[in-house]
């Protein structure tokens, strides 16, 4: 699928990314980056999502590079299990206690209907990054994707939330990237752990190409993030 002129470049990405990162830098290696809160009810993050899976050698890799960044880090910071690794697509709601099977239902057809023709999804993942709130894998796709969230976003519109409205209520996402550590108390100095993920800047993991996408809830506790799979699509 040809890239639509208004979809971002790899390299228009990749300035996102280096921005994203200066702010991240800084922030570690002033101790002031951004501890997340475990979730309530109501939250507009950590809820019900369309996910790309990350799994085999790539996760492998991944997991590897996870493991160095916890080792580097000073506080017991939130490192993703391989079996969660993913990249969202669209938070569809905000964190529930529960997640309705009826939502489920609902979002598992639109998933359907949005997907219907598209075709495989890919990615090429290159590059460790991060943000005052965490640390990632940089990710950068094809026009698939774009097109992807465009439709989910077009689509909920008239209806909104079912439940608690999420963080992307009124946005489209615009990175590609795989979330690796999750940053938590204590906010101190971690001059190391920038500087692991600085060194690590062009490190390549592979593409993906997705052949099938999830709906997914999470548990997030102060050691892990739990990632429950609801459906599953088929692109």
């Amino acid at each position: 699928m040809a890239a639509d002129s208004h979809h971002p470049t790899t390299a228009s990405m990749a300035g996102l990314y280096d921005r994203l990162w200066a702010d991240g830098d800084a922030a570690l290696r002033s101790g002031t980056h951004v501890p997340d809160a475990i979730p309530v009810h109501g939250d507009p993050r950590w809820g019900l999502s369309v996910v790309l899976r990350i799994d085999g050698a790539i996760a492998e890799r991944i997991a590897a590079e996870a493991a160095a960044l916890a080792e580097a880090g000073q506080a017991p910071h939130l490192v993703y299990r391989p079996e969660d690794l993913h990249c969202t697509i669209r938070s569809l709601e905000g964190f529930q206690d529960e997640v309705p099977q009826t939502q489920v239902d609902r979002y598992a057809d639109q998933l359907r209907r949005v997907t219907a023709g598209l075709g495989p999804l890919r990615v090429a993942y290159r590059g460790l990054g991060g943000a005052p709130g965490g640390v990632f894998v940089r990710g950068f796709p094809d026009a698939t994707l774009w097109t992807l969230r465009e439709r989910l976003h077009a689509d909920q519109q008239p209806h909104g939330p079912w439940g608690v409205p999420s963080v992307d209520i009124g946005r489209i996402r615009a990175t590609a990237h795989v979330s690796v550590v999750v940053f938590r108390p204590p906010a101190v100095d971690e001059t190391k752990l920038a500087e692991v993920v600085s060194a690590r800047a062009e490190h390549p993991f592979g593409t993906v190409e997705a052949t099938s996408l999830s709906l997914v809830r999470y548990t997030p506790t102060p050691s892990a993030v739990v990632m429950e799979e609801l459906a599953r699509v088929s692109l």
